[in-house]
């Protein structure tokens, strides 16, 4: 995708995942009482590093680091809400990068490296098992 987009057009760093749409992700307004105002304040300081705050790969993220291994995950998502100003990609903007994101994450699982067939019944490690 970097090189799709160029030099600071994608950008690598932490994901923070959260549990739900607005508590967990510092969503400030009256017809919330979710006291995190000062939340992404927190996360920065904990890990400055940190880059995005979405919800959507929380349980796959989870379930990897609950696996002991035996399920990798990874995640890409495209930044359509700046929480600091409250600014949101244009939808000509966004529909470009859902098909650039899009190949660049195809590309990426192509080359993954997969048993040819992780169904067979001797694979002791499959998380199905």
């Amino acid at each position: 995708l970097g090189d799709a987009l160029g030099d600071g057009g994608a950008l690598a760093g932490v994901n923070v995942t959260a549990d739900s749409f607005y508590s967990s992700q510092g969503r400030t307004g009256e017809m919330f009482d979710d006291r995190n105002a000062d939340l992404l304040d927190r996360i920065l300081e904990a890990d400055p590093k940190a880059l995005s705050l979405e919800m959507e790969t929380f349980h796959l993220l989870d379930m990897a680091r609950c696996s002991k291994g035996s399920v990798v995950a990874a995640s890409c998502a495209i930044g359509l809400a700046e929480r600091w100003t409250n600014d949101f990609l244009n939808p000509e903007r966004t529909s470009e990068l859902e098909l650039l994101a899009g190949r660049a994450a195809l590309l990426t699982l192509a080359q993954a490296d997969v048993p040819d067939d992780p169904l067979r019944e001797d694979n002791v490690e499959a998380v199905w098992r």
